[in-house]
């Protein structure tokens, strides 16, 4: 690998606040016409934290209360509390975890929080259709003068959080951004009985209110919809499996996309910022179809 990209490619096929109420269209401020940045919150790394959810490692080791207070609509802070949370396996936060050195094995004070900012973002042609979902975590401590990206396209076709706490973790220990995204696969659907879909928060909201900001919505007009379900009623549409783009051949593409996403954001949001990728380290890593996505 070059050295001058200063770029490491870690990855393993099957292995290892403040919000903005409307979106940013990033070309409009020199940023890839591609990209819509939808959301901007930040954490104090006590009340809550881009790692644990506030819970801490020692909250989630006992078995946090993620329960919902409506649990028919839940709130978008519940949802990113309950995908942020892992069960873990044996050994987490005594050996390996947000709360553990992974250099010498000691356990770290803080139990595991990690105050920062997150950023939530699309990557569409413009017509709503593909809005491949990139979450973007920039820890407190991030470091102007040895920067660092941990890219980590994640497994499955599950949620944005779903590596936080066994991958970007460690980049966020180190003081590096971590960009997560759903290769396009993303756990979007659409009720078709209620015509509800997913925004890229979780909440559910009807499919018109939601228009291109849907994180899926199935490619039917109403009396097409309504006709489907005559037929063949109770039904949803998957993002995955319903979408008709084919994003398992676009992967590559939507992992550099999230590399470029978080360089605009970085030099957008940090006073005296001027990140390339000449002059940050990158690292991508992912497990599963995460990690064939990292290669």
């Amino acid at each position: 690998m070059n050295r001058k990209t200063k770029s490491v490619l870690l990855a393993g096929a099957c292995v290892v606040g403040l919000a903005t109420s409307t979106p940013i269209l990033a070309q409009e401020s020199g940023g890839p016409s591609w990209l819509r940045v939808m959301s901007e919150k930040t954490y104090d790394g006590e009340n809550n934290d881009l790692v644990t959810g506030g819970f801490g490692v020692s909250g989630m080791i006992e078995g946090p209360d993620v329960s919902f207070a409506h649990p028919l609509s839940p709130t978008a802070e519940e949802l990113r509390r309950a995908s942020i949370v892992t069960d873990g396996s044996a050994g987490f936060g005594k050996i390996y975890g947000p709360n553990v050195d992974a250099t010498t094995g000691e356990i770290l004070p803080g139990d595991g929080k990690v105050a920062g900012t997150e950023y939530l973002a699309y990557a569409d042609d413009g017509s709503g259709q593909q809005n491949v979902a990139f979450l973007l975590q920039v820890p407190e401590s991030f470091d102007l003068e040895s920067p660092c990206i941990l890219a980590v396209p994640v497994g499955g076709s599950a949620s944005l959080f779903r590596n936080v706490g066994n991958i970007g973790y460690w980049g966020l220990q180190k003081n590096c951004a971590v960009v997560y995204t759903d290769k396009g696969l993303g756990n979007g659907f659409h009720d078709l009985v209620t015509n509800t879909v997913i925004s890229i928060d979780g909440t559910r909201t009807g499919a018109e209110e939601a228009g291109r900001d849907s994180h899926f919505t199935a490619d039917l007009d109403d009396a097409a919809r309504q006709a489907f379900l005559e037929d063949f009623p109770h039904r949803i549409a998957f993002k995955h499996a319903h979408s008709k783009q084919n994003p398992d051949a676009t992967w590559g593409r939507d992992v550099v996309r999230s590399i470029e996403f978080a360089l605009y954001q970085l030099n957008n949001s940090l006073p005296d910022a001027n990140l390339t990728s000449d002059n940050a380290l990158v690292i991508v890593s992912g497990n599963s179809n995460g990690g064939g996505a990292a290669l």
